[in-house]
């Protein structure tokens, strides 16, 4: 299994990741809307850009 297909299968999301979206963004917006674009995001990323470092995953897109 590629880092993307790991990422797609065990995304979670805290409280966390939804208040520093907003924040970044300036925006507020729901948690489905959050979940939505991350999900879209991850999606239509090609695999070669995923990257882990650590416990951490980064996405360039």
């Amino acid at each position: 299994m590629n880092l993307k297909e790991r990422v797609l299968n065990n995304i979670c999301y805290t409280e966390l990741v939804y208040q520093r979206v907003n924040k970044k963004l300036a925006t507020s917006y729901s948690k489905k809307e959050i979940e939505g674009m991350l999900l879209t995001i991850i999606k239509d990323t090609d695999s070669s850009a995923f990257i882990e470092k650590g416990k951490n995953v980064y996405i360039s897109n």
